[in-house]
């Protein structure tokens, strides 16, 4: 059915129940958004590139049992391919030939999240990595407005579900301090809102040489 014939209203019972399908469980739904967010330079990039290259080699995560060897597609505005990228993923043992990469920066106009899901169609991606999502926000958009940054997320969901590809978006942390974890995300918390799974990457509060990954909502 296209997007444009489906109705506004329907039953429920119409509805067929499906189970949620893991690119590593219970961190990172396949067809859904997960953020992953934390302070600049604490290592979230990295952790990416390791999880995308686990993807590409079958490799092992924590906690998980050796994942089906599947494609990647990193988009990153930060990190140069041929200088941080493929050397990392080269050390921690990827298959480059398996990971894919946006070789000319688009943000995700009309016309870049055309470009992203032709890619996805074309090659089918077990897992997408957007680093860091507001790189990605057309300058006709305000991050801090909730329909506009919703409504660009709604848009990164739907490329999700194309071929079922577990999307780990990245951004950077506020520089005032929040009380409250899920708050302390950078732009609209509608951001959040709009996630599957969200992980929090931060300095170990007790052993400031030790980096933890936190799991802050499953919605």
């Amino acid at each position: 059915m296209m997007k444009k014939d489906i109705p506004h209203f329907t039953t429920l019972s119409d509805v067929e129940p499906e189970e949620i399908e893991w690119l590593w469980q219970p961190l990172i739904p396949r067809g859904m958004i997960t953020i992953m967010e934390g302070d600049p330079g604490i290592g979230k990039s990295y952790l990416a590139m390791h999880i995308a290259a686990q993807v590409s080699s079958g490799g092992t995560l924590p906690g998980a049992e050796r994942l089906k060897r599947g494609r990647v597609l990193y988009l990153s505005a930060e990190d140069d391919a041929a200088f941080t990228i493929r050397p990392r993923i080269d050390a921690m043992g990827g298959d480059p030939s398996r990971i894919r990469f946006q070789s000319r920066y688009s943000p995700f106009d009309d016309a870049g999240l055309t470009r992203l899901r032709r890619e996805v169609n074309a090659n089918g991606p077990h897992l997408i990595i957007i680093d860091p999502l507001y790189a990605y926000v057309p300058s006709s958009a305000d991050m801090y407005k909730p329909d506009e940054i919703r409504a660009l997320l709604l848009e990164i969901d739907e490329v999700a579900k194309l071929k079922n590809s577990a999307i780990v978006v990245i951004r950077h942390l506020t520089k005032g301090g929040r009380d409250k974890a899920l708050y302390q995300g950078a732009g609209s918390i509608d951001v959040i809102g709009a996630a599957r799974s969200a992980l929090l990457v931060a300095v170990h509060p007790e052993d400031r040489e030790l980096t933890v990954v936190a799991h802050l909502i499953f919605a």
